[in-house]
């Protein structure tokens, strides 16, 4: 995982049905650690990810908890809330 990514908001897609949204502090060898952190449930949320993650590119995130840490066995990949691409944008493919 790039080094690069510490202090800055990432998302993490689980293995479960929830994406977490938060800082990124550590990452040790079994898990993950995330500093103001919001949980998206896909079971309880009637917005699809991708909208839900542009709002947060374009509004900010508001975080449901202050300091979160993850089994990295469920994490599929985490990549900056910043990369995400937002219609209409400059560089947004579609």
């Amino acid at each position: 995982m790039p080094k690069v990514y510490k202090k800055e908001i990432v998302v993490v897609d689980t293995t479960t049905h929830l994406t977490y949204i938060g800082v990124l502090v550590k990452v040790e060898e079994n898990s993950i650690s995330l500093k103001d952190v919001v949980i998206f449930d896909n079971t309880k949320i009637r917005v699809s990810l991708e909208e839900y993650l542009i709002e947060c590119a374009t509004v900010g995130v508001s975080p449901s908890r202050k300091e979160l840490w993850m089994n990295r066995d469920k994490v599929i990949s985490i990549s900056r809330l910043r990369d995400i691409s937002i219609p209409g944008e400059a560089g947004a493919g579609g």
